[in-house]
């Protein structure tokens, strides 16, 4: 039952509606958060998790409990799924399975060289650093990889990125695509059809909300 939901929204809206549907807890986070771009991120990001788990679960989103395992990797005791998110400016992902899974998803920008000569290994560098053009596509492809990996094993920080090798299935089957100008990788017990991605915009999110 592999599946991903994208969204794609805009990042630096300012709208009370989008706060009024978030959980007591969740919106005292984001009013915590001094940049307004990162705000919402998150804020869209947690819409997109209940708004995923609820059409994974046939449940509605208010029946969703979110927890934190120690690792500070979040799930949903009372569901039976399992779920990965990740958001950035203007976007985010929720992949569900019911096997462990990880997603990451970045803006294309121009290339993290120090990034690249600290965590990467020999034939990752060899693969971003080949032919003269894409190059900052491919080193999204493998930053996401290697973070969509991390998210999967759930151990976090604790995991050494260079040990991760984006070449190999060590950590799951590992699946990129391009959303628009994202970069959008998964890593599961098997690969993301392309079936299986669900992309939605600001305004079915809102929709789907007031329904409920």
């Amino acid at each position: 039952m592999l599946k991903l939901y994208f969204l794609s929204f805009r990042p630096d809206a300012q709208d009370s509606a989008l706060y009024a549907l978030l959980p007591e807890d969740v919106q005292r986070r984001c009013a915590r958060i001094k940049r307004p771009v990162q705000s919402r991120a998150i804020a869209m990001g947690h819409l997109l998790t209940r708004y995923a788990l609820s059409q994974a679960a046939g449940c509605a989103p208010e029946e969703i409990i979110i927890e934190r395992a120690p690792t500070g990797k979040p799930y949903s005791p009372n569901l039976g799924l399992e779920w990965s998110l990740s958001h950035t400016a203007g976007a985010a992902a929720v992949c569900v399975d019911r096997a462990p899974v990880g997603v990451d998803v970045e803006r294309l920008a121009p290339m993290r060289r120090r990034v690249l000569a600290r965590v990467f290994t020999e034939r990752e560098r060899e693969y971003v650093l080949s032919g003269q053009g894409g190059q900052d596509r491919r080193f999204f492809e493998v930053w996401t990889r290697k973070e969509a990996a991390v998210k999967r094993d759930g151990r976090g920080l604790s995991i050494n990125l260079l040990e991760v090798d984006t070449f190999s299935d060590t950590f799951g089957t590992l699946t990129t695509f391009r959303e628009g100008g994202y970069i959008v990788s998964v890593c599961a017990a098997n690969p993301l059809d392309e079936k299986d991605i669900v992309c939605l915009d600001e305004s079915a999110l809102f929709h789907f909300f007031k329904k409920h």
